[in-house]
């Protein structure tokens, strides 16, 4: 390879550059020489921040005048100690999204993920919230120039309780990342949803199969097959149910894994009436149609029921729909004492929800589930 003497106005020690020679492929036409070694190829003159385009000329004869033009700019250029080595293209500006398209963009994102009804109601509601608190001039700066305390300011709305704020406050940082984590938390007793008797099931269970029958399925399938009543009970349909057995795949429970329950006898008797009630294969089982109930209509329903039970004495304060999941958990690991049968039973997505579970009833302690961790 041999390089061309470095010109008398070339700066001390420059590096050397061999001839530039024009090359017309049939494809994009270049400029290309090679400077210490390392090949350099020039198809427009950018680099000297000239507006030289040889490859956009209109006619073969425009082409070969701008070749010439950038062969000799590129020249003069290294001549004068331009090197090629050291360029570095300007740093693209990323556009910065205003606070408000901020969480605009990132509720669209979370509503289109696999999210419960219910979950994505609240991100709305709060969202727009959240905005509609805010100023015209926060809307408009980034997130990161978002004071905590406004954020702290709009999260005391919630204060009617503890629990209340944290959940504003956790539905909150999924809109807000990062900047939540700057905020107060408040210490909140976990909701109780105390277990029934043998005695006190029979009861309620009697009083929901006469008053309200689709109370009383709905509190077995939560006993007997461990759904959860307000999500996978309510949203279960005819297609669900083959030879004695729940089938629900991994989008339609929440430990988001394909689950198989079996339905003890004294569920599918009370089960089969509606079953047969059903138009299609595709109708829900509460319905018989295609037609689904709203989110709060067993919420609604059990309000009215656990009203008049009370009245009876038949149950007591913190006793739930959720209070039959838990009966059974409780009677299931009592009998069983293995938590990766009842972690299977209830769906959870890990043995640590299970391990939490079981603790949260008060039927176990850490020393009692120490036993129950993997070992390596």
């Amino acid at each position: 390879m041999i390089f061309s003497t470095v010109r008398n106005c070339a700066p001390p020690n420059a590096p050397m550059f061999t001839e530039l020679e024009i090359k017309s492929p049939e494809s994009r036409a270049y400029v290309e020489y090679y400077f210490d070694g390392i090949r350099q190829r020039e198809y427009n003159a950018k680099r000297l921040e000239l507006r030289i385009f040889p490859n956009k000329a209109k006619s073969q004869s425009e082409k070969n005048k701008l070749l010439s033009k950038l062969k000799f700019e590129f020249h003069k250029a290294l001549e004068k100690g331009w090197n090629p080595l050291s360029f570095e293209k300007p740093a693209e500006k990323k556009a910065v999204l205003s606070l408000e398209n901020s969480v605009k963009e990132i509720l669209k994102s979370k509503l289109n993920e696999n999210y419960s009804r219910s979950y994505k109601k609240d991100l709305v509601a709060l969202s727009g919230k959240f905005l509609q608190f805010l100023t015209s001039a926060e809307k408009k700066c980034s997130v990161d120039k978002l004071e905590t305390s406004r954020v702290i300011e709009f999260l005391e709305q919630f204060n009617s309780s503890n629990r209340n704020y944290m959940n504003k406050r956790q539905t909150l940082n999924v809109l807000l990342p990062n900047t939540i984590s700057r905020t107060p938390r408040k210490k909140c007793n976990e909701q109780l949803h105390e277990i029934y008797t043998k005695e006190e099931m029979k009861e309620v269970l009697a009083f929901l199969k006469k008053h309200y029958p689709k109370l009383h399925l709905l509190s077995l399938l939560a006993y007997g097959c461990f759904l959860r009543p307000h999500e996978e009970s309510r949203l279960l349909q005819k297609r669900h149910i083959k030879e004695h057995k729940i089938y629900l795949s991994g989008n339609e429970n929440k430990g988001k894994k394909i689950r198989v329950v079996d339905i003890p006898n004294y569920v599918y008797e009370a089960l089969l009436p509606f079953i047969e009630n059903c138009e299609n294969d595709n109708s829900y089982i509460f319905t018989g149609t295609n037609w689904l109930i709203n989110d709060d209509y067993f919420k609604t329903m059990w309000s009215r029921a656990k009203n008049k039970m009370k009245a009876k004495s038949l149950i007591k304060e913190n006793q739930t729909l959720y209070s039959f999941r838990h009966s059974a958990s409780v009677n299931v690991y009592k009998k069983i004492k293995d938590i990766y049968i009842l972690q299977k039973l209830l769906g959870h997505s890990s043995i640590i929800v299970t391990m939490k579970y079981l603790r949260g009833l008060g039927e176990v302690n850490s020393e009692e589930l120490r036993d129950a961790l993997p070992e390596l």
